[in-house]
């Protein structure tokens, strides 16, 4: 076997000889991974759990040979060649001490097809988080909670003429943020064209029921919500999403493009909604339209 072909195996195998000597902050990656599905180092340094891109790749790399993490590659598209990091089967133990998740649960994530629709839209979730995290910290707004989709999953019962029936919210995430005194409470959800608009119907009324049925005030202990959905396919689709919803109905829903994210900021005066004209900021309503 050539170098190269050496090289090419050795992305994808983990090296069983060495060692790894867990530390503190490997249980906050491990679980950070676990939790959003699926990362980059990139995106990891980004996040703040590592000074340098070198660093982190090594690190990466110790935690694939001891099976904490796995790791794919995506050919072509946004993220081209890069490595994309998945929580391994030796890592399962470390999540549910670190955030006390089911067993089971954890250990389907270990076992996860790589499939590429899977990696891209967790992919473009934590890019959303990123976003969110820089424009935050440029503007001064407080992100006081910051939960990834596995925390934020609920499952609930609702009880109707001597009958219970079961629900489940599932976004993509959720955060609380403070500016200038006004709070604010937000569902993502990260849309990349593939969800009919039929399903997408079916996702908004779940939010309203969460709202109603009383389950989001008892979970978040907080009076209302709105739902943040990012899409990938461009102002056309929002359009067509916007008939589905109504102006006059809580929550309030509204949408914008990753483009429009990356270009003016997630804070920015970029969000659309039914009934309205133009664009508006989170905090302050009727902001000037952005060309």
């Amino acid at each position: 076997m050539c170098a190269n072909q050496r090289s090419v195996r050795d992305r994808v195998t983990p090296d069983m000889s060495e060692i790894v000597k867990l530390t503190a902050r490997d249980g906050e990656l491990i679980s950070h991974v676990a939790l959003h599905g699926a990362v980059t180092c990139k995106q990891l340094v980004h996040l703040g759990l590592f000074g340098s891109t070198s660093r982190a790749n090594r690190r990466l790399r110790s935690l694939f040979d001891g099976h904490y993490l796995r790791r794919t590659f995506l050919a072509g598209g946004p993220y081209g060649a890069e490595a994309v990091y998945l929580l391994g089967p030796a890592g399962c133990p470390i999540v549910v001490r670190e955030t006390g998740l089911d067993v089971e649960d954890v250990a389907r994530w270990s076992t996860r097809q790589p499939v590429r629709t899977y990696l891209e839209h967790h992919l473009a979730t934590m890019s959303v988080r990123l976003a969110i995290r820089c424009d935050a910290a440029r503007m001064g707004i407080s992100i006081k909670t910051y939960l990834a989709e596995a925390l934020c999953r609920h499952e609930y019962t609702v009880g109707s003429h001597g009958r219970e029936s079961r629900r489940i919210i599932k976004p993509d995430g959720f955060f609380h943020a403070e500016f200038q005194g006004v709070d604010l409470a937000v569902f993502l959800e990260v849309d990349r064209g593939c969800v009919s608009s039929k399903q997408l119907s079916r996702t908004f009324s779940r939010y309203r029921s969460y709202l109603t049925d009383g389950a989001f005030g008892d979970c978040y202990e907080q009076p209302n919500f709105q739902v943040l959905l990012i899409t990938t396919a461009g102002p056309r689709r929002i359009e067509n999403l916007k008939r589905l919803t109504k102006s006059d109905l809580e929550p309030l829903i509204r949408f914008t493009t990753m483009e429009a994210v990356e270009q003016h900021g997630f804070f920015g005066p970029i969000w659309g909604r039914c009934g309205v004209a133009q664009c508006e900021t989170l905090f302050f309503d009727r902001s000037p339209e952005v060309v």
